[in-house]
This record gives structure tokens, sequence and C-alpha cells, in this order.
């Protein structure tokens, strides 16, 4: 899901870590943030006769970028497609008659994902101080995470499934994951107008384009088992003819000491601080509820799984746009309008396409739509709201949009018992009838409730905040 996502899956970000760090005088230093939540390394310092050099131009880097692609395709593929999976196995009886399967199963991609986010804050330090450690890393996950889904392939057990394809796959992934982004990033020190970042946003939100269309179409033909041993055996492929394109460039001596702009230690009693972490925190708990639940709702609806899952990928595609988009307005429009804005708008689209118009097909779609290219905005906003918290400092700043990730992972495995049991918990649908709040006798009436109520709350407090902040520069 974006954020994978993703989105998981794109909800881009700006540049907030590599503008700060590639003014520093001592040495090129790597855009850590310049498009994507997922498109972020951990940049390393140089020497200035490394740093002399003009990596972009080597065919190695390219080499090292394409094996990145590769990789990022097919790991944030699952996660983004996992809507599918879910939307399958609750229609297939062999898996939707196991005890506690109604709770198992709709957390095994959030908890993917969830996993995938979170790792980010605790990776990053390991491989910050000991960068030989990035190969190790990217190995032993490419094992973890073939190996996993692997093993799910062969099995319908709902726990198992949980634990395979959410938790294992999960570490897996994000061994692989950052460490290889961290690579990258030593390939191109230097900002010579390579939107190599942009890159691999892309790469990583196609695959949840493409898979939603593609495993269907398998699960249609052969079986739910089939399918995802056909992903698990093309994830294998790509991570074994990838990985070992994916290294650090040559000579490169890694400095564990600050560099680029001299600035404030992170002040965690500072009001702006915790605006940041309790937006973000609403945002999460409703983001991916709308990309985890979609092909359900189709199927709800009397759908086939394949027309199920083309929300999904719409939804996808539109927060990708939506991502860049936010990215570029971001710098000239104001922060905090947007942070009021676009967490509104997501509110009134949920409600309202969701709640009202996803009655029909027709409805379904212009939801995926509309919500992926509002939802997606959300993470364009980070380096806004960062800025005045990180105070110049760019070590702050890079561990603020971890937070950033923690919380969304977090948020995204939380909500999913909140949705379970709302699906309980039905409001009253005898004067909502022929609207989404009706479907499956009410079923999601709860759910798109809360959802649309996260979003309005953290538009609150995103007025809020930006009161205080006109307040504070009045006096």
């Amino acid at each position: 899901m974006v954020v994978p996502g993703t989105a998981k899956f794109a909800e881009a970000t700006g540049a907030c870590v590599g503008e700060s760090r590639s003014s520093a005088e001592d040495g090129g230093l790597s855009p850590a943030w310049d498009s994507s939540e997922k498109s972020f390394s951990t940049p390393s310092v140089l020497t200035d006769e490394t740093a002399s050099a003009s990596p972009a131009r080597e065919p190695s880097a390219w080499i090292t970028a394409i094996a990145c692609c590769a990789l990022s395709f097919i790991i944030w593929g699952f996660p983004n497609s996992s809507g599918v999976f879910l939307a399958a196995y609750q229609r297939s009886p062999r898996y939707s008659s196991q005890t506690d399967a109604e709770t198992l199963l709709p957390m095994i991609g959030p908890l993917c994902t969830g996993v995938l986010h979170c790792s980010g804050l605790f990776i990053h330090p390991s491989i910050r101080h000991r960068p030989r450690l990035r190969q190790a890393f990217i190995w032993a996950g490419a094992l973890i995470c073939s190996a996993s889904l692997l093993g799910a392939s062969f099995t319908s057990n709902a726990a198992l499934l949980v634990a395979f394809k959410g938790a294992i796959f999960g570490l897996g992934a994000s061994l692989v994951y950052y460490p290889a982004l961290s690579c990258l990033s030593d390939c191109f020190v230097q900002r010579q107008n390579v939107p190599i970042n942009a890159i691999i946003v892309i790469a990583s939100n196609a695959g949840g384009v493409l898979f939603p269309i593609i495993l269907p179409a398998i699960m249609s033909r052969f079986s739910i088992m089939v399918a995802a041993r056909t992903y698990a055996i093309a994830l294998a492929a790509v991570l074994l003819l990838s990985v070992p394109f994916i290294k650090s460039r040559p000579g490169i001596r890694h400095a564990h000491r600050r560099t680029g702009k001299a600035g404030s230690p992170m002040n965690i009693q500072s009001r702006r601080f915790w605006f940041f972490v309790a937006m973000n925190t609403l945002q999460s708990l409703g983001h991916f509820v709308p990309l985890a639940w979609l092909p359900r709702v189709a199927i709800l609806l009397g759908l086939s799984t394949a027309q199920a899952s083309l929300p999904l990928a719409l939804a996808n595609t539109t927060s990708v746009v939506a991502g860049f988009a936010m990215g570029r307005a971001r710098e000239r429009c104001n922060t905090k309008a947007h942070a009021v804005l676009t967490p509104l708008f997501t509110s009134a689209v949920t409600l309202v396409l969701w709640g009202v118009a996803s009655s029909s097909y027709g409805g379904v779609l212009a939801f995926g739509i509309a919500y992926g290219a509002t939802a997606g905005c959300w993470a364009g906003l980070w380096k806004g709201l960062v800025e005045p918290i990180a105070d110049g400092n760019p070590e702050v700043a890079e561990m603020m949009v971890d937070l950033a990730m923690f919380i969304r992972g977090v948020g995204c495995i939380v909500s999913t018992p909140i949705v379970i049991y709302l699906q309980h918990a039905r409001v009253a649908t005898a004067q909502a009838r022929g609207t989404g709040f009706a479907v499956d006798e009410g079923r999601f009436s709860s759910v798109i409730i809360y959802t649309g109520t996260c979003f309005a709350a953290a538009a609150a407090l995103a007025v809020l905040d930006w009161a205080l902040d006109r307040r504070s520069t009045r006096k």
C-alpha cells in the first residue's frame, strides 16, 4: 500500500535531509529525501578525494540504480497488492471458514506494510555507523523474504499466513530495501540533475499498479496458492539477479560525524513536534483503511476479483502523481494551508465518494481515483512540516522523517483491528439504501465514518497549529 505503498503507497516528500546536507563544503552528499517517503537512504559522508569524482557518470552507478529499481518494484509490489489477496481469501471458504480467520486474514497486508515502514527507524542507525553491514543485511533479507513467501504459498493456515506473509516478509524486505538505497546513495553523491529518487519512487509504486491486475488473472485461472507461489518465485529471481549488483561506491570512506549546516538539537517538548506527531498519527490511522478494503467492497457488489482489483490499482496510480505534485506545489505555497486542506479533502472524499457513491462499480472506481489523489499528498508535506522542527539540523530532519515513517507503520497495524471491530458495529442504514454506507447491510458504515473522522481530526489539529503559529508570529 502506498506508502506500501505507499502506499504504499506514492506519498511524496521533499529533500528535507538532502537539501541541508548538499550545502556541506566537505564533500558531495546524497539527496536522501527527494520525492517520496520510500525513496530515501542513509547519507554517507565523503572525503574530499572521493567527492571529487563524478560517480553518476560511472556505469556501475547506473547498474546499481537499475538493480535498486527492480528490487523496489518486486518488494513493494506485494504489500501494495495485499488488498487483492485479502479479497480472495475472504471469498474462498478454504480460508474464510477457519477459526479466527475474520481477525487474522486482514492482518497480513497491514502487518507487512507496517513492519516495512517501522524498520527504517532501527535499520538506519545500524548501517549509518557500520556501513559494512549493508551487504550482510541485503543478502540475509533476500533469503528471509523469499523463503517466507515461498513457505506461505504452501499453506492455507491463517495464522501461518500472517507470520510468513506479514511479519517475516516485512522484516526480510526491510533488510533488503533500506541498505540497498543506502548503497545507491553512495553512487549518486553529487547533484547532477539526476532524478534518481523519482525513478526509485516510480519503480516502487509500479508494483502496486501492475500486480493488482496480474495476480487476479493467475488466481482465476489456477488458485490463490499458485498466485502466491508465482510471486515468490519472481521475487527470488529478481533478488538473485539484482542483489549482486547493489554495491556501494568503491573507495568511499564513511565518517561518523555531523556535517552540513549546524542547527539546534531536537526539542521533543516543543509544540510543533507534538502537533507533527499527533497529525501524522491521526492521518496514519485512517490512511491504509480504504487501500486494504477497497477490493473487498467491490467484491461485495458482485464483481469479480479482477474487476475488484482495479480501484486499488487506480488509487496507487493517482497517489504517485499526487505525491509528486504536492512535492512541487509545497515549494511555492503555504505548507500549513496544505496541511489543513489535504486531510480535509481526503475526509470529504471518503465520506462522500465511499460513503454515498460507492454502491456501484463506477462509484468505487471514482473513490479509488480521488482517494489516491488526496491521501497521496500528505507525505509530500513532511519536508515543510519538519523544517521548523529541525531548525537547520540535518540529523534532526532525518530522524523526524524516520519517526513519521514509524508512526505511519504503527497506524497501519493498529487501524486493522479497529476496522475489524467496527465492521460489527454497524450503524442504522435504513435511510442510507442505495449508498456505500448500506453495502453488505451496512458492514462498512462505521468504518467509513471512522476513516473520515481520522482525516477530519488531523485537519482540525492542522488548523489549530496554524492558528498558534500566526499568533506567535504577531507577538
